[in-house]
């Protein structure tokens, strides 16, 4: 996903991610998410609406969440967004007012996924972005949801990356996820496989390890995961 997102009058930010779209319940949820990667900064957008007969892609959803960054949260929205175009590609604009009146803009152009996660390797290159990044700003588990799959804001915890929804590893390999066996602190394998990207909270920054020192950060022990074989109904990167 290519798109922009804009914050009142500020001028636009060019963003990259990912816009997921599913059904449950009667009702239909999109969500986008997006990262200024000029400074690391993600964005995220969550509209809904019960769901409706439509032709081909013209869905639209009402504004409902969103975020900038990891603090400034915007519930409780009004405004429209709309998808449109082929389950293969589509276009997405949302105009949604928070509730002091500003208008944020979201745009993107996107074009279908066939799985949820990123390969092992992309993801382990991807996670070298966060390198340096403040520890207040990407915590363990931002810095690996961010890496495997745009997500920052998912609502998961270390110790979740242990469950065998995640496949074993039998060896560190690129890409794969470093979860302490006491479930404390995770981390992630670049793209080689040799070293890791880990929130380091003793110098309160992103590190880039190498994978001799492992022991140092998991003094319990690591497992090493992979990412779970699954495909989405609609996924758009």
């Amino acid at each position: 996903m290519n798109g922009t997102f804009i914050k009142g009058n500020k001028s636009p930010i060019a963003l990259s991610g990912s816009l997921y779209y599913g059904e449950s319940s009667g009702f239909i949820t999109v969500i986008f998410v997006g990262m200024d990667y000029s400074t690391m900064t993600p964005v995220a957008l969550i509209a809904s609406a019960r769901k409706a007969a439509t032709t081909g892609i013209e869905i639209k959803v009402d504004c409902s969440e969103a975020l900038h960054g990891l603090e400034d949260s915007q519930k409780g929205l009004s405004g429209t967004s709309v998808l449109t175009g082929s389950w293969e590609q589509a276009e997405f604009k949302a105009e949604c007012y928070t509730r002091t009146g500003d208008l944020w803009v979201f745009k993107s152009s996107n074009v279908k996924s066939r799985t949820m996660y990123y390969p092992q390797k992309e993801a382990g290159f991807r996670a070298k972005f966060l390198i340096n990044q403040p520890t207040s700003k990407y915590f363990s588990r931002t810095v690996v949801l961010f890496a495997i799959l745009d997500f920052p804001y998912l609502n998961m915890a270390c110790k979740d990356f242990l469950d065998p929804y995640f496949p074993d590893a039998p060896r560190p390999e690129p890409g794969a996820i470093i979860v302490g066996k006491d479930g404390n602190h995770c981390a992630i394998l670049d793209n080689e496989g040799t070293k890791f990207i880990q929130s380091n909270y003793g110098v309160e920054r992103v590190t880039y390890d190498s994978i001799a020192v492992i022991e140092r950060y998991f003094p319990n022990g690591a497992a090493y995961k992979r990412y779970p074989k699954e495909e989405l109904k609609v996924l758009f990167r």
